[in-house]
C-alpha cells in the first residue's frame, strides 16, 4: 500500500512508482489512501504549498492581518486582507467577522492591517458612529453653534453647545473660544 502523504486509484499497484502524492492543501497521516479524495483537508485558515504531505502540522497558519475560508488551501494566496476598517494580530483565522473592527470615532484605509494603530481617530469637532469606517469623510462635524474637544468621538453627543456669551458660525468647531 501507498505511504502516508500519498495515495493509489491503481489496484493491484505494482510499485510505489504508482503512488501519487496527496495535493497540496491535503495531507495523509495514514497509508494505503485510494485517491486524492482521502487525503484531509487543511482546515479554513490555513494553506499548504506541499504536495505528499503526511502531517496536519504542514498546514501552515494563514498570516495576521489575513483569512481564509478555504479548506484545503494550497498556497498563501488563499489567505486574503482583513478588509479596510478593520484589523488582526492573530494568525490562521477562518472568517472575515474575526477582524476586529477599528470600532466608532475611527477609521482605517489600510487592508491587511495587523495593529490598532492604524485605526485613525477623527479630529476633534468630528464624529463617527460607525464600527467599520474606511475614511476620514466617515467623521461627522459637530453642526454650528456646537464644539466638541474630543479626539476619537463616537457619538454627536460629545458636540456640546457654546456657553452663553459665545458663538461659532463655523462647523466642526473644536473649540469655545469664539
Amino acid at each position: 500500500s501507498c505511504p502516508e502523504g500519498k495515495y493509489s486509484e491503481m489496484e493491484g499497484a505494482p510499485s510505489l512508482a504508482s503512488c501519487l502524492n496527496c495535493d497540496s492543501g491535503k495531507y495523509a497521516v495514514s497509508e494505503g489512501a485510494s485517491s486524492n479524495a482521502d487525503c484531509a483537508l487543511c482546515k479554513a485558515g490555513k494553506f499548504s504549498n506541499s504536495s505528499g504531505a503526511s502531517s496536519p502540522q504542514t498546514c501552515i497558519d494563514c498570516p495576521m492581518g489575513t483569512f481564509s475560508t478555504t479548506e484545503g488551501a494550497g498556497n498563501s494566496s488563499l489567505c486574503v486582507f482583513c478588509p479596510r476598517g478593520t484589523w488582526s494580530t492573530t494568525q490562521g483565522i477562518n472568517a472575515q467577522s474575526k477582524c476586529v473592527s477599528c470600532g466608532p470615532g475611527t477609521y482605517s484605509n489600510l487592508p491587511g492591517a495587523v495593529s490598532q494603530a492604524t485605526c485613525v481617530a477623527c479630529v476633534a469637532g468630528k464624529y463617527s458612529t460607525g464600527e467599520i469606517e474606511v475614511s476620514e469623510d466617515a467623521c461627522q462635524e459637530c453642526e454650528e453653534g456646537k464644539f466638541s474637544f474630543v479626539v476619537g468621538a463616537a457619538s454627536p453627543d460629545t458636540c456640546r453647545m457654546c456657553p452663553a456669551g459665545k458663538f461659532s458660525n463655523t462647523s466642526a468647531a473644536a473649540t469655545n473660544l469664539t
